[in-house]
């Protein structure tokens, strides 16, 4: 989902609110990218939700926090996510 505020280290009511709301409907898995900041990963209910992987590959040098971000490992077995 491209969802939050930039540069914020923590995700907004409104991404808590949507990415839970995206997984109530069905969604298993929920990565959001915009913040440029990397944000927390949370288990919710039978889902998970990364808020945000921060920047991979970016040139936003001006802080410690826009250098920074995190690549998802996701494994699926018999169509169910065992690990992230």
């Amino acid at each position: 989902m491209h969802f939050g505020e930039e540069y914020k280290s923590q995700p907004t009511s409104e991404q808590k609110y949507f990415a839970r709301l995206a997984i109530d409907t069905g969604a298993d898995l929920i990565i959001g990218h915009h913040p440029h900041v990397v944000q927390e990963i949370e288990r919710y209910k039978d889902g998970y939700i990364a808020y945000s992987l921060g920047n991979f590959i970016f040139d936003q040098g001006f802080s410690k926090e826009t250098m920074q971000g995190l690549m998802l490992k996701v494994v699926i077995e018999d169509g169910k996510i065992r690990t992230v």
